[in-house]
């Protein structure tokens, strides 16, 4: 079942106090035909917001070389180093079918010119020559890296069988996975540079003696190619599988917002109906980051004197209660047609106070409101007295008294202490009364006279 979700919200200056719900969303009206896609703001802590089977598994394809080529960036100390193409990691492709560069064996090749071949023509060759020379000459001792590079970024759902992400039932990820993954080597300065490459002029080597030219396969940063290009693209890469079934990983910056996509398993079809068919990966990809720039605006959605609700006030002459306000002005980028009243602030009864006693503050934190959009949470912001409220002594000690006089547990121990006394007032009297009159002699008081009756005769 299609999952549609757009979740825009951007923060003010005082973001630290807010709360983002990730998979909180807005409903996006941009359509795709992709199985999966999933994309996020980098500007408000992976807040989602476009997705569809996010968490669906499927291939990786070819975006595997992502993560070949950020470990080969964290391994290699001197890109310039000049690697001699063994025959090893050539001839393990010979039965395959794969993108090359037609990398020759002895050839002598830079480790930068191989993360060049990868990234941007997509080499397998390179990627499996990388792989070999920086896993101590063993591709599956890479691959053991890659997988333990997954699961320290916590991906549970991803997995890696060989360095270029060929077909195998065993190579599988996510794209809440993946997107982890994309993040995490962009922080990787190097990387993120090779990854917004389109174009380089390879220079002649001891095998070839004429330039090589190698064009993105990304076609999103190929202007021509207007079916895919999307000018906001910034890096990126793409993969097809042998069921021509597209993958695409990228991040799109505009107005200094920037955003994350990977769009996994898009079909080819003729999308326009020119008689040509589309990678529909890189047509989604494109379609949805123009239609958030485009349709998406920033509007504030809670102001900070918009009343929230009311916390009772003990100890004070003056307020019975103290108004809450949001602690922060939120801003949302809100789609066009969305009207604002649809984005509405509520407080969360768990999470706030029921009563609070004097002195109160202005700017003390009392309580946690949701935001929401149609009955969604979609964000959390601090709730806060809006004014000061000084305690009254002569109210504190009179509300106190009344508090301890009215309190449960006072009645039960005065209840407990009455029938206590009581129960020794009466044990006290009947046991002196009983020693009192044992072996007395009876007097009898008459008048004045008092008459001793043993005596009477």
């Amino acid at each position: 079942m299609k999952k549609f979700t757009l979740f825009l919200i951007i923060f003010s200056i005082l973001i630290a106090r807010t709360s983002f719900l990730a998979d909180a969303a807005f409903t996006s009206a941009v359509e795709t035909q992709s199985d999966v896609v999933y994309v996020y703001s980098l500007d408000a802590d992976r807040t989602v917001i476009y997705e569809k089977n996010a968490e669906k598994i499927v291939n990786c394809s070819a975006l595997a070389k992502v993560v070949t080529a950020y470990l080969v960036t964290t391994l290699c100390d001197d890109y310039s180093q000049l690697i001699t193409v063994p025959a090893t990691p050539i001839r393990a492709l010979d039965s395959v079918s794969c993108t090359r560069v037609g990398i020759l064996v002895g050839e002598v090749i830079s480790v930068q010119e191989l993360l060049y071949c990868m990234m941007i023509a997509n080499a397998a060759d390179a990627g499996n020559v990388l792989a070999y020379h920086f896993g101590g000459d063993s591709i599956s001792a890479f691959v053991e890296k890659m997988n333990e590079f997954a699961a320290e970024l916590g991906c549970e759902n991803t997995h890696f069988a060989d360095p270029n992400g060929l077909e195998d039932m065993e190579q599988y990820t996510t794209a809440k996975d993946f997107a982890l993954i994309y993040e995490k080597c962009l922080t990787g300065d190097y990387f993120a540079q090779i990854a917004g490459m389109d174009y380089y002029k390879m220079p002649a080597t001891n095998k070839y003696y004429e330039t090589r030219y190698l064009h993105t396969t990304n076609l999103c940063m190929d202007y021509n190619y207007p079916d895919y290009y999307c000018e906001q693209v910034v890096n990126g890469k793409v993969a097809t599988d042998s069921n021509t079934l597209g993958y695409a990983v990228s991040t799109a910056t505009k107005d200094g917002y920037t955003y994350l996509a990977v769009v996994l398993a898009g079909p080819s079809v003729d999308y326009d109906e020119d008689g040509n068919t589309e990678n529909m990966a890189m047509v989604d990809t494109a379609n949805v980051y123009d239609w958030i720039f485009d349709k998406v605006k920033l509007r504030v959605v809670v102001k900070t004197s918009t009343i929230v609700d009311e916390v009772k006030v003990n100890h004070s002459a003056e307020y019975d209660y103290v108004s809450l306000v949001p602690m922060i002005e939120v801003s949302a980028l809100v789609p066009e047609g969305i009207d604002s009243e649809s984005v509405y602030i509520r407080s969360i009864a768990e999470l706030t106070k029921t009563e609070v006693d004097a002195p109160v503050h202005k700017g003390d934190v009392l309580g946690t409101a949701g935001i929401y959009y149609a009955d969604e949470e979609i964000a959390r912001v601090d709730l806060v007295a809006s004014f000061d409220v000084e305690r009254s002594y002569s109210r504190f000690i009179s509300e106190s008294l009344q508090d301890l006089f009215t309190h449960p547990v006072f009645i039960i121990i005065i209840s407990i202490l009455l029938l206590a006394g009581g129960g020794f007032g009466v044990y006290v009297y009947f046991f002196s009364s009983s020693k009192k009159f044992k072996g007395k002699k009876i007097r009898i008081i008459k008048g004045y006279e008092v008459i001793d009756k043993k005596k009477k005769k």
